[in-house]
């Protein structure tokens, strides 16, 4: 497998505290998980590989951890106790040594974890058996990017997946970054389908309304998101306005919402 949770999202060890977390309650639904996972996968050695896998991964190798005794450890201690970073990196390896042996029982076990999550509002869903972030109206950002994945817009998805790769940079996201990228894939895609070589949105603003692409009464709510966006991503030798999470998160979903609406809306217009 490639590089679990904690090196893919930017974690090093040992770790400071963390805006994100686990609590208890979570994490005792984790251990009772995969306890039932234990009673119906009966690959031994899977679960050995498991724990080598995992102890050699963050180079700690406690006592008495072989065989049954490994996963006793890893669901009473580890899952309970350990940084919660380091759990999904555990949750990851099972996944994989569950993939590789038993995938019937693969896609029930994420099933559970993410069940799980949801009802604890864990911000975190495992895709594929891999953990990403999860922001309110998801589903938009994914929608946009795949809507970018057309060659013509090609520029506009390489900055698109920049902005979500700055976003859920860790442990520092890079807020600040994820907007103007996400900006520039906006501006990106307005002026192409405007029609213009170059230029600002505001530039291609009028053209968009005039080619029926953004519909006139529309126009306040483009220019006024124009407006807001300008402190942060217009100018990038100034200093920026402080940048929360919620601020970048807003951005990037209206930003989504922008380049679905003018994609959608320039096919139409283009038939």
């Amino acid at each position: 497998m490639g590089d679990f949770f904690s090196r893919r999202e930017g974690f090093t060890l040992p770790q400071g505290e963390q805006v994100d977390d686990l609590n208890r309650r979570t994490r005792n639904g984790l251990a009772h998980i995969l306890e039932a996972l234990h009673e119906g996968y009966h690959y031994d050695t899977s679960w050995r590989e498991i724990t080598d896998d995992f102890f050699n991964a963050i180079g700690e190798l406690p006592t008495n951890i072989q065989g049954y005794g490994g996963f006793h450890y890893l669901v009473k201690e580890f899952v309970v106790k350990a940084k919660w970073h380091m759990v999904f990196d555990l949750l990851e390896i099972v996944y994989y040594r569950v993939h590789m042996r038993a995938r019937e029982l693969a896609g029930p076990l994420q099933q559970a974890m993410n069940n799980l999550f949801g009802e604890e509002i864990v911000r975190w869903r495992m895709v594929e058996g891999q953990f990403e972030r999860i922001i309110d109206q998801v589903d938009v950002i994914r929608r946009a990017e795949s809507t970018l994945k057309d060659e013509e817009f090609a520029k506009a998805h390489e900055h698109f997946s920049k902005a979500w790769q700055a976003f859920h940079k860790r442990p520092d996201p890079d807020l600040i970054g994820c907007m103007r990228d996400a900006w520039d894939s906006v501006e990106i895609i307005a002026t192409y389908c405007a029609g213009l070589d170059d230029g600002t949105f505001g530039d291609a603003l009028p053209n968009l309304i005039e080619k029926g692409i953004v519909l006139k009464d529309w126009k306040p709510t483009f220019a006024r998101f124009y407006g807001l966006a300008n402190p942060w991503v217009r100018h990038p030798k100034a200093e920026p306005l402080p940048c929360k999470i919620e601020d970048a998160e807003m951005f990037l979903v209206f930003a989504s919402q922008m380049i679905i609406y003018m994609i959608t809306r320039y096919k139409q217009v283009k038939k």
